[in-house]
């Protein structure tokens, strides 16, 4: 977690909430590559968009938050403050206010004017509240990661370090990784073809037959996923080969 990145990093998987069965998401602030402050939230039943609420607060480096006051506690924070994830435990003006996190996209106060350039992730360096006018802490990196949790069918197609690795190819709630094959019933044998972009390829998994000899119908025998053409006692025209035959983009060949 360091700020050799000069800008957003956001991996494919994030796109997926819904397959990823995410419980708990955490929001850090690191400066040179060390965590400074944290908060956990509990995810269950949220969307990517409803987790960053104070109810679901269940661990954080701030001792306070959880029983103290919070007049704004909002993802979305204050528009016309240019204040987002804004965590703020009570004010009495827009420059006189308390709080534990947030990123500032404005210099409309002194603490934000000497954070430098923006984004600027401020936080309290200690374990309470603080007024943002005094001693306020700046991070070089802010950092929202997720833990999921889809129990024994997600760990079965899981690998080993998936989480930090934050790479895969999501198919109907499963994961894989590149390389990986797969079918879907009788539909398609698919493929994961770029783990770091989640590109899977999907092919049917049954030969189209089209243009069939009049007397001929496809067949699906029991136990089986793919109908075949049955032609009876069907006869190659000019041939006088019957039953056995191949059959290639509409048209019939008999052995050899």
């Amino acid at each position: 977690m360091t700020n050799q990145f000069p800008g957003h990093y956001k991996p494919s998987l994030s796109d997926h909430w819904n397959d990823l069965c995410i419980d708990q998401v955490k929001v850090s602030i690191y400066n040179g590559g060390q965590e400074k402050a944290y908060i956990t939230f509990n995810a269950v039943g949220a969307d990517k968009n409803s987790w960053f609420t104070a109810d679901r607060i269940i661990d954080s480096s701030y001792t306070d938050i959880r029983n103290a006051p919070k007049e704004l506690f909002s993802l979305m924070g204050d528009v016309t403050s240019g204040r987002e994830f804004t965590m703020n435990s009570h004010s009495t003006g827009n420059c006189d206010t308390y709080g534990w996190m947030m990123v500032a996209t404005q210099s409309g106060c002194s603490f934000e004017a000497s954070a430098g350039n923006k984004p600027a992730f401020l936080y309290s360096p200690g374990q309470t509240a603080l007024h943002w006018g005094q001693a306020t802490a700046s991070g070089d990196v802010f950092a929202i990661t997720a833990h999921g949790n889809c129990g024994a069918s997600l760990q079965s197609t899981q690998q080993t370090g998936f989480t930090q690795m934050s790479r895969a190819c999501i198919y109907k709630g499963k994961i894989y990784s590149q390389g990986d094959h797969w079918t879907d019933g009788c539909e398609y044998n698919c493929t994961c073809v770029d783990e770091t972009t989640g590109r899977y390829n999907c092919v049917n998994l049954c030969a189209t037959f089209t243009n069939l000899p009049q007397g001929c119908t496809l067949v699906k025998k029991p136990g089986e996923c793919c109908a075949l053409p049955d032609c009876g006692n069907y006869t190659l025209p000019g041939s006088g080969q019957g039953s056995g035959f191949c059959y290639y983009k509409g048209q019939m060949h008999g052995q050899g």
